[in-house]
């Protein structure tokens, strides 16, 4: 095999590993856009909320070029990007460039918003999107609060541009033993109100957001 063949083979293999967790990423806070009223996932509906309609406003279409009148966009609101208004419709200003790109526009397809992405990611955010690790909520003795986002999601979003975690907290309702520091990993003993599992959710998306690129976080 020559060499040009192996470098292209291995450039090959890298865009497909990265745009496996990408696509999960944006096709997961698609999912998330539709009950945004209920008071789910703030972040990553104005992350990556995705629209119904076709090229003639109705329907269910994901058309190449699509900008049709779209009969449910989706309700986005502002946590750290700003808001931008293209033809009556407001899009996530995620890399803050005061333009739409394609990967904000929640009318593309995902395989157009992935490609438009990555093509604007440097070597650093592309390696850390490969990596997955375990983000727990923790708890603060000193308040007792619940529930609240641990040091470690600096280090892993803002320095190892991290975006998929796996949350290992166990979620219910009802009594619970007092805030003690959790042990983190598989040893976390903080056991989370769904409220409280939502509002940790919702500040993990927000650090996401406030990245570079605004890349959404995803979580097993």
């Amino acid at each position: 095999m020559s060499g040009f063949s192996r470098r292209a083979r291995r450039r090959g293999i890298a865009a497909v590993a990265l745009a496996v967790p990408l696509t999960l990423a944006m096709s997961v806070g698609a999912v998330a856009a539709e009950p945004q009223a209920a008071g789910t996932d703030r972040a990553a509906t104005a992350v990556t909320g995705k629209g119904h309609g076709n090229g003639n406003g109705n329907g269910n279409g994901s058309g190449h070029g699509n900008e049709g009148n779209h009969g449910k966009p989706p309700v986005l609101e502002a946590t750290v990007k700003s808001l931008i208004k293209v033809k009556g419709r407001h899009f996530k200003d995620l890399n803050a460039n005061g333009k739409l790109d394609v990967y904000e526009d929640w009318r593309k397809p995902v395989e157009d918003r992935v490609a438009n992405l990555v093509d604007q990611m440097t070597l650093e955010e592309k390696a850390g999107l490969m990596l997955i690790d375990t983000l727990n909520a923790a708890c603060d003795p000193a308040s007792g609060e619940f529930g609240t986002v641990p040091e470690l999601a600096d280090d892993f979003i803002g320095e190892q541009q991290m975006h998929r975690f796996i949350f290992r907290n166990v979620v219910a309702a009802g009594d619970r033993g007092a805030c003690e520091p959790s042990g983190g990993g598989f040893s976390t003993n903080v056991v989370v109100t769904p409220a409280e599992a939502a509002e940790f959710m919702n500040a993990i998306q927000e650090k996401s957001e406030a990245t570079r690129l605004g890349i959404p976080a995803s979580r097993a």
